[in-house]
């Protein structure tokens, strides 16, 4: 199938956890971006508003991006 495209060999990368990254990727960039329209209507724009809701939400920020590190990571070292 490939060795007629490619005679001389080619780099294959297997699909699995990329796929698997890029889903919780999109879930988590969704999260992300509903907070920022939250915070836009709430409090008139994305930055600002309450110390109380900053670190919160900067909190939030930083929690979103551990669950895409440690879900891609988990599902990529269970998968290889």
């Amino acid at each position: 199938l490939f060795l007629a495209k490619y005679p001389e060999g080619g780099f294959m990368v297997p699909a699995g956890p990329l796929l698997f990254s890029v889903v919780v990727y999109c879930c988590v960039a969704l999260c992300c971006i509903t907070l920022i329209v939250v915070r836009r209507f709430r409090y008139g724009g994305e930055l600002g508003g309450p110390k109380c809701a900053q670190y919160r939400d900067s909190l939030f920020l930083v929690l979103l991006w551990l669950v895409y590190i440690v879900a891609s990571s988990v599902y990529a070292s269970n998968n290889s």
